[in-house]
C-alpha cells in the first residue's frame, strides 16, 4: 500500500491560500455580524417598549422603562410604578432588565432620553419633554449612518422603520443622547 502524504512546501502553500481568502473574507464577515447585531438590537427595543405598554395596560398601572446608566446601549430597565414617584423609589418592583454590551450606539431624541412611562390607558409620557414621536436610533458606528429607528408614536404605537437614514444623525450626536 503506498500513502503519500503533503510535503512541507505543499502544506505552506496550502496555509498561504487559505490565509489570503480569509483576510478578504474577513471585512465581508466583520459587516455581517455588525448588521445582525443592529437588528437585532432593534428588534430587542421593539419588544421592550411594547412590552412595556401591555404591562401597564394589564396591571392597569403606569410602568417606566429606561435605559441603563444613562444609555440604551447598555440596556434597560421596566420598572412598575406603583407609588407613582418613578424612577425615585427604589421600592417600586423591577419587572425585566435587559443588559447589552454597548457594542451597538442607540440615540434617544429628547423624548425618549431619560425614559418613557406608560399610563395604564397605554398612552406614553416623557421625562420634561412634550408629547409627540419619541424615536431611537440605531446605528451603524463604523459606517457613521442610520440602521433603523424604533419609533413611539403619541398613541403608544410602536414600530420599526427600517429605512436608510441620515448619515449625519449617527455621525454626530449634538441633538442626541446616547
Amino acid at each position: 500500500m503506498n500513502q503519500r502524504g503533503l510535503s512541507l512546501i505543499e502544506l505552506m502553500i496550502t496555509l498561504a491560500i487559505v490565509g489570503i481568502l480569509l483576510n478578504l473574507a474577513m471585512p465581508s464577515f466583520r459587516g455581517l455580524l455588525g448588521h445582525n447585531r443592529q437588528q437585532t438590537m432593534a428588534n430587542d427595543l421593539l419588544v421592550a417598549i411594547r412590552a412595556a405598554r401591555t404591562e401597564a395596560v394589564l396591571r392597569q398601572q403606569p410602568v417606566i422603562i429606561h435605559p441603563l446608566e444613562g444609555s440604551w446601549s447598555q440596556g434597560w430597565r421596566m420598572i412598575a410604578d406603583v407609588s407613582g414617584k418613578g424612577l425615585h423609589d427604589p421600592s417600586n418592583p423591577v419587572l425585566v432588565v435587559r443588559q447589552k454590551g454597548g457594542n451597538v450606539k442607540v440615540l434617544g431624541n429628547s423624548r425618549l432620553a431619560e425614559w418613557v412611562r406608560f399610563s395604564p390607558m397605554g398612552v406614553p409620557s416623557y421625562a420634561g419633554a412634550s408629547p409627540g414621536n419619541g424615536s431611537l436610533y440605531i446605528c451603524d458606528s463604523v459606517q457613521g449612518r442610520l440602521h433603523a429607528r424604533v419609533v413611539l408614536a403619541p398613541s403608544g404605537r410602536v414600530r420599526l422603520d427600517n429605512s436608510p437614514g441620515d448619515t449625519d444623525l449617527c455621525a454626530s450626536t449634538n441633538s442626541l443622547h446616547t
